[in-house]
C-alpha cells in the first residue's frame, strides 16, 4: 500500500484528515509505525519533531541587554 503523502503541517486544503491524524497522533492514538502508514515517513518525522518540540519545556532566556530585535538592519 502506498503511503498517503499529507503535509500535515501546511494543510490549506480545508481537508479535515491531516489535522485528525496529527491530533490522533499528539493525543497516543497513533504508534509511529501507523503515522509513516497513513502519512509517509518524510511527514511522519516532522510529526514526531514537533511533537517533541511541543513536549519540551521552553527555554528561560533572558533577553538580550544590547539588541534591538525589532530594530531595522
Amino acid at each position: 500500500m502506498q503511503p498517503l503523502e499529507i503535509d500535515c503541517a501546511t494543510d490549506d486544503s480545508g481537508n479535515p484528515l491531516p489535522k485528525a491524524i496529527a491530533t490522533a497522533y499528539y493525543n497516543a492514538g497513533l504508534t509511529g509505525e501507523q503515522l509513516i502508514v497513513l502519512v509517509g515517513a518524510k511527514s511522519a518525522k516532522r510529526l514526531h519533531l514537533l511533537n517533541m518540540d511541543l513536549e519540551d519545556e521552553p527555554l528561560d532566556l533572558a533577553a538580550p541587554d544590547d539588541i534591538d530585535v525589532y530594530g531595522g538592519a
